[in-house]
């Protein structure tokens, strides 16, 4: 685990284990110990394993284990999150470290750095407010980054919903290390969703996580973000 080389053999275990005793027993065995790995790599590999998962497809639920346990779970956010506090509001992010590196190495020294130390917070109806600071952010700032804040929040609830596992810290410290990683952008917490057009893919993948967070989280929120987003590429959720 933790070593991207090895994606093509960690892909060959999942495949038999899936084969052995099955998908759901597979990612109640795994999950919990790859989950704390989920900020990395900007979020692709839980995003890929929660399609897997969302839409029971076997062959993308192996394919997405093994990318997330190729990435590796990650202790020292693990920590973060078990030592979060408990509290009314998020308590604000620090400055972003000034770093010119790809988006895996700034996670790491921003985890590694401890700025996040006691910053962790867990607040009430923690999923969907923390979920709709990241929409807020991407609504401003329609950053590439942001995008995967709110895509990554969507697919670490599938993938804890689908075991039953509670991520509030999680959740909390993984949002907060990506912020403050991508730069800790100013942005308004009432931001609005406005016409945004980046690719395909990536338009597909924003409009469908938030058609489906509001519907899980009753957010009227995603339910604007839905309509705004969706928009773009009309008929995309007619079935």
């Amino acid at each position: 685990m933790g070593d991207l080389g090895a994606y093509g053999s960690l892909l060959a275990y999942f495949d038999r284990e899936v084969a052995r005793v099955g998908a759901q027993a597979t990612l109640e065995n795994w999950l919990p110990r790859l989950v704390s790995g989920w900020v990395r790599f900007a979020f692709h590999p839980v995003i890929r394993l929660a399609y897997g998962i969302r839409f029971d497809v076997e062959s993308e639920i192996v394919a997405g284990l093994a990318y997330l346990a190729s990435a590796g779970p990650d202790p020292a956010l693990q920590a973060f999150a078990d030592g979060a506090s408990y509290g009314d509001e998020p308590l604000s992010a620090p400055a972003s470290l000034p770093l010119d590196e790809p988006f895996e190495r700034r996670y790491n020294a921003t985890v590694a750095s401890g700025v996040l130390a006691e910053r962790v917070v867990v607040v009430p109806d923690n999923r969907r407010r923390l979920a709709e600071l990241s929409l807020a952010v991407f609504n401003d700032t329609q950053g590439f980054f942001a995008l995967h804040m709110v895509t990554g929040t969507h697919a670490l609830a599938v993938c804890a919903d689908v075991i039953g596992m509670d991520t509030d810290g999680l959740l909390s410290a993984g949002l907060l290390a990506a912020y403050v990683t991508v730069g800790a952008p100013r942005y308004d917490p009432a931001a609005e969703p406005r016409p945004a057009s980046i690719d395909d893919e990536h338009d597909a993948k924003l409009a469908f996580a938030c058609a489906d967070l509001a519907r899980s989280l009753g957010s009227k929120a995603f339910k604007r973000a839905a309509q705004t987003y969706g928009d773009v590429r009309p008929g995309l959720f007619d079935q």
